[in-house]
């Protein structure tokens, strides 16, 4: 009985929120830890993330992959942008949770791996955004494979364009 009590406890105590340095700090330590099918899962749910955000438009604003490609400057308004983006990742990645589908649980952590990108471009974390990106490439033979095993189908050419996208700007070279 007690056991029950401290469950239920624990179900609707507030959860405490990280801050941004904790999110990044927590993602790089989780990705040093996977091995290479766990990076291709992450990469995977990270690309159908992505894929929703841009065919949903859930999102008023759309994907800023001008900035992640290196096309529009990472000033300032370029910041303030990302950061906005960020917020409303996270209003998204709340009602994909609430959902509490298999689906909306995946796109929500491909969401926080996307929040977390941003993160470092916003903060003086650029080195951690490359480094994130750097474990996230050593999953890139299994990405499709893991792709794949969350749809339970095969891939449309679409997907498989999506599982191709790098943020170039988080690029090592």
């Amino acid at each position: 009985m007690l056991s029950l009590i401290r469950w239920i406890i624990a179900r609707y105590k507030p959860k405490k929120e990280l801050t941004p340095e904790q999110k990044v700090t927590a993602l790089l330590h989780a990705l040093r830890q996977a091995s290479p099918d766990e990076l291709g899962g992450v990469l995977a749910v990270a690309m159908q993330a992505k894929k929703t955000l841009d065919t949903t438009r859930l999102i008023e604003t759309p994907f800023p992959a001008d900035i992640l490609d290196g096309h529009t400057p990472l000033d300032e308004a370029g910041r303030a942008r990302l950061e906005k983006y960020v917020r409303d990742m996270e209003r998204f990645r709340r009602i994909c949770l609430s959902e509490g589908t298999i689906l909306t649980a995946s796109v929500a952590n491909g969401i926080e791996t996307w929040i977390v990108t941003f993160l470092t471009l916003t903060l003086p974390a650029m080195a951690e955004g490359r480094e994130l990106w750097a474990f996230l490439l050593r999953g890139e033979p299994n990405v499709e494979a893991a792709y794949r095993f969350m749809v339970r189908r095969d891939l449309t050419d679409v997907e498989r364009d999506y599982l191709t996208y790098r943020p170039r700007i988080l690029l090592v070279e």
